[in-house]
């Protein structure tokens, strides 16, 4: 029928064996309000409960009649504060919830360490779902992948980080943002809707998608980004791409070698790894910078076995590529900035940035 809709819920399962028991489940149609009828359930002022689905919010979705209006495309889960993300592709927005409701609380509007039960704790992205007369579209369309990033000392600690297939112009970015969580809580402001106004950290991607696609930070600080069927690459803190691979998977994730699951399937097997010292790599070094042409790399250690270097434009397109060379001849490239990732033997990636001026 023309009214139909598919109902989004999320479960945790407790594995046991080769099946499993469901734990906790939470629903979406326990957390609707509509403004059209007041004979039917359900009935309030939409722009009043930012905390409640508006039933009858305006979507085009994927199905027969938009069935599938919601469309939660990611999630992601914080055991510190207790509580769940998840993204709506249609809606441009993402959601929290708590998760340290029972079940029962979780259909209700009370209960759990927030004290909401189940309704919405924080949502951003299309403060018009829920009515707002003031607050902006700040997602112009299609979002995926939200994720904590991990608050350890890596950038941008506590934000929430998420895939803007469409952030920038039609370009699609990597935004974060600062929810104005206190305690377990966030503030509502009438006026504007959720802070904050806009993202407050942006990576522009070098390739982009409409769909799909994934990002991470890394321990390292650095970016993982996956641009769905495009590229998968990785910058550092300023931006520099210091690894990259063209594939076209719709989703995928980078894992350190310490991470617990590598560490499984390794085994205890002993590897043996011919490394440089960080402390012998402090001395390499690029020149002259500017160059008409060619640049010389100084400063690598009398031991090395292998050199590779990697040359990329500053729209992330690799250039030049060589193996155990001291020379980088960048004559026939046309004058700009350029990025070098340098790397010797198992060493970590080094980057430069150089200036070529003809």
């Amino acid at each position: 029928s023309s009214n139909q809709k598919y109902t989004t819920h999320i479960i945790e399962v407790q594995q046991n064996g080769n099946s499993g028991q469901i734990v906790w489940e939470w629903h979406i149609f326990d957390h609707m309000i509509q403004d059209v009828d007041s004979n039917k359930p359900g009935f309030g002022v939409v722009a009043n409960h930012p905390e409640l689905m508006d039933i009858n919010v305006p979507v085009a979705g994927f199905g027969p009649f938009s069935s599938d209006w919601f469309h939660c495309n990611g999630i992601d889960y914080n055991p510190t504060l207790d509580q769940i993300v998840f993204t709506s592709r249609f809606l441009s927005e993402f959601f929290i919830i708590d998760h340290s409701t029972t079940t029962a609380e979780a259909a209700t509007h009370t209960g759990g360490n927030a004290g909401n039960g189940g309704d919405f704790l924080y949502r951003w992205g299309n403060p018009g779902n829920y009515k707002s007369t003031f607050g902006v579209q700040r997602i112009p369309a299609a979002v995926h992948d939200p994720r904590w990033i991990k608050d350890d000392g890596r950038p941008n600690g506590g934000y929430i980080q998420f895939f803007n297939n469409e952030g920038n112009n039609g370009n699609s970015s990597v935004d974060a943002i600062n929810p104005p969580r206190v305690g377990l809580n966030y503030t509502f402001n009438a006026s504007s809707g959720y802070a904050p106004l806009n993202y407050d950290w942006r990576h522009n991607c070098i390739v982009s998608a409409w769909g799909q696609s994934a990002s991470d930070r890394m321990a390292n600080g650095n970016l993982f980004v996956n641009v769905s069927g495009e590229h998968m690459y990785e910058v550092d803190t300023m931006g520099m791409v210091v690894w990259q691979y063209a594939a076209g998977p719709v989703k995928a994730f980078r894992y350190a070698c310490d991470d617990p699951g590598i560490i499984a399937l390794l085994g205890a097997s002993p590897c043996g790894v011919v490394a440089v010292d960080d402390a012998d790599l402090s001395e390499i070094n690029l020149f002259p910078n500017p160059s008409t042409g060619v640049f010389k790399l100084s400063g690598i250690p009398s031991h090395y076995q292998s050199v590779e270097i990697t040359v990329f434009d500053v729209f992330g397109h690799q250039v030049l590529s060589l193996e155990n060379t001291d020379v980088i001849d960048l004559a026939v490239q046309a004058n700009g900035v350029y990025f070098v990732s340098i790397r010797i033997d198992e060493s970590p990636i080094i980057s430069k940035k150089i200036s070529l001026l003809h």
